[in-house]
């Protein structure tokens, strides 16, 4: 017993112990995969402006009656106009939009605010519309 007790006092083996904690504190300080600390090119924020501006699009475009698939090169150069008009990377977005989909509550409140984003346009729109006479 006397034996073990010497070994845990060795002052060499506390340095380690207390490199160890420090170590440990450092690891547990950084930030975890899928947390609200990942790294993402693009603000929640934007992101909301983004896709509002994509789900305007792609119901304009439906509204017309024309099918996604049919209009390959006008969807690249519509999604380009607005990665462009918000000045992100197209990969920026395609690496954000995937950390959110790993993160499906930090999606659905992502998209909460689309909705409410897009809801309030709407409203917006109708308030500004004329009435029509009776």
């Amino acid at each position: 017993m006397l034996h073990i007790r010497a070994k845990l006092h060795n002052p060499l083996l506390q340095g380690n112990r207390l490199l160890f904690l420090l170590l440990l504190l450092f690891a547990g300080c950084q930030p975890k995969p899928g947390s609200d600390e990942g790294k993402n090119a693009i603000t929640r924020k934007k992101m909301v402006a983004i896709l509002v501006d994509v789900h305007l699009m792609e119901s304009r475009a439906e509204g017309l009656g024309i099918h996604k698939d049919s209009l390959k090169a006008e969807y690249k150069q519509a999604y380009a106009d607005i990665f462009k008009k918000h000045q992100v990377k197209e990969q920026d977005f395609k690496t954000t939009f995937k950390w959110y989909e790993a993160n499906p509550a930090k999606l659905d409140l992502l998209y909460q605010d689309v909705v409410a984003e897009l809801s309030s346009m709407e409203a917006n729109a109708k308030a500004a519309k004329p009435k029509e006479p009776k």
